[in-house]
This record gives structure tokens, sequence and C-alpha cells, in this order.
């Protein structure tokens, strides 16, 4: 058998070769107990993004789904307005023959309308500024690599 064999199993048996040992493993333990501690708080950072990533992301759809609700009653508002138009229009190339109260009558819901679009315009502005305070109050989420 090779003596240098023999004279590294025989100082295994130590008290020497225990304590080196005992050191090695305490240091493993503490550098695998560091390890977990690293692990355990990426994790938790990763699930504290996750969070915040869903509430800012469930609050901006909110708002788009209100922005999106705003412009269809805008767009409702504008549609309604050119059909007036279309009647007044009418009404007018038809005047000799009907007289002036189909005229009358259109001009007057013409004008009703177009009230009621301005109105739906500035209800829909004060509406937008609000709901831009609110994109402003929920920010998409820092990516994780600034976050955690």
């Amino acid at each position: 058998m090779n003596p240098k064999l023999v004279r590294a199993w025989q100082w295994a048996g130590t008290p020497a070769a225990n304590r080196v040992l005992f050191f090695g493993l305490c240091l493993y333990l503490i550098a695998l107990g560091f390890l977990y501690g690293k692990q355990t708080s990426i994790v938790r950072c990763q699930a504290e993004y996750a969070s915040a990533s869903a509430k800012s992301t469930q609050a901006r759809a909110a708002i788009a789904a209100e922005d999106r609700r705003l412009t269809a009653a805008e767009t409702v508002a504008a549609e309604a307005a050119e059909t007036s138009m279309d009647k007044l229009l009418n009404a007018m190339k038809n005047q000799p023959a009907t007289g002036a109260a189909p005229v009358n009558a259109a001009f007057t819901e013409l004008l009703r309308v177009r009230a009621v679009a301005a109105d739906v315009r500035a209800f829909n502005k004060t509406e937008r500024t609000r709901l831009e305070e609110e994109r402003k109050k929920n920010p998409p989420a820092d990516p994780p690599e600034t976050f955690c």
C-alpha cells in the first residue's frame, strides 16, 4: 500500500483531523444558511414584484376600460350630430315642397343634439383628467432588476 495513503488514513483518526473536519462542516453550514437566506430574499422580492405588478395592471386595465367607454360615448354623440345634420340638410333641400316647419324642427333638433354632444365632450374631458390622475397613482411596477 502507498505510504502516503497510510499516513493520511492514520491522520484521519486523530483529534486534529476531527477538528479540521468539524471546522469545514461548520463553514459549509454557514455558507448553506447564507445561500438559503439569499434565495428566500429573492423569492420574497419576486412575490412582492408580482403582487405590485398585478395591482398596477388591474388598476390600469380598469382605467383603460373607462377610457374606452368615454370614447364610445363621444362616438355615439358625434354620430347623432351627423344624423341630425343630414336631417336638416334634407329638410332644407325639400323646403319648397314641405315649408319651413320641418327645417325649423330639424334645426332645433340639430342644436339640441350638438348641445348634448358638447356636454358629453365636456364631461369626458373632466373624466379623462381624473383618469390621467389615476394612471399617475398606478404606475407600472419597476422591473424586477430594479425592484429587488
